[in-house]
């Protein structure tokens, strides 16, 4: 045996497991970043304080993704043991379970952002024509965070 890791069609068959395993993870990761792309696409063409806004919010919003990132984590994690260990219906119960707690924690997100965005804005946006931008914008992204934390 000469080390080299074999170029058959088992290899290929690997390749292919590992990225049909890899490929939702990475669109978990990107989800986020896509959508705050998106809305800069749009805003930009709205105007430098609305543009603004958009950044203030946006920092908001990935804020609170980034801190939650470790459901995804976790999850994928678990369903992976699972899933290797031949327990499809535990890697479907842990999926189950953390779409449950994501759509939970989104909606507190929700309400805690939309309770303190005034002070939020404030704080970050600079001048009053951005912080209102940017608190128009927040509130209504921010009903968003269901659907980004189970993404």
């Amino acid at each position: 045996m000469d080390g080299q890791p074999s170029a058959g069609p088992a290899r290929g068959a690997l390749v292919r497991r590992i990225a049909a395993l890899a490929l939702p993870a990475l669109g978990v990761l990107a989800a986020e970043p896509l959508y705050l792309l998106f809305d800069t696409a749009i805003v930009g063409r709205l105007g430098a304080v609305s543009l603004a806004g958009l950044a203030v919010g946006g920092l908001v919003v990935s804020l609170v993704s980034s801190q939650l990132t470790f459901l995804s984590y976790g999850t994928t994690a678990r369903s992976a043991r699972f899933h290797g260990a031949g327990d499809r219906a535990a890697a479907v119960g842990e999926g189950v379970q953390a779409s449950w707690l994501a759509v939970v924690l989104g909606v507190l997100v929700v309400i805690a952002v939309q309770a303190t965005a005034a002070p939020l804005v404030s704080a970050i946006g600079g001048s009053a024509a951005i912080a209102t931008a940017a608190l128009e914008w927040l509130r209504i992204a921010i009903l968003a965070a269901p659907a980004i934390l189970i993404s």
